[in-house]
């Protein structure tokens, strides 16, 4: 299961980067949360934000806060 993981985060990325927003958020949506990489995560902020779903966006943003405070 984790390389499933890691190549739909790895995709959702490669999406987001061709500003296939729509296609990046429902890969992200796949993935389980253990297997994001900070970068994933701080890009699924991003698209939480577009969509209006400000609750997930500061979410994934404070647990990125959790592990990098400065």
């Amino acid at each position: 299961m984790t390389n499933y993981n890691r190549i739909n985060a790895e995709q959702a990325v490669n999406y987001f980067i061709q500003g296939d927003y729509e296609k990046a958020a429902e890969l992200f949506r796949g993935c389980e949360e253990e297997y994001l990489s900070d970068e994933q995560r701080y890009i699924r902020s991003i698209l939480y934000f577009q969509e209006g779903e400000f609750e997930s966006c500061f979410d994934d943003l404070n647990e990125l806060i959790a592990f990098e405070p400065y």
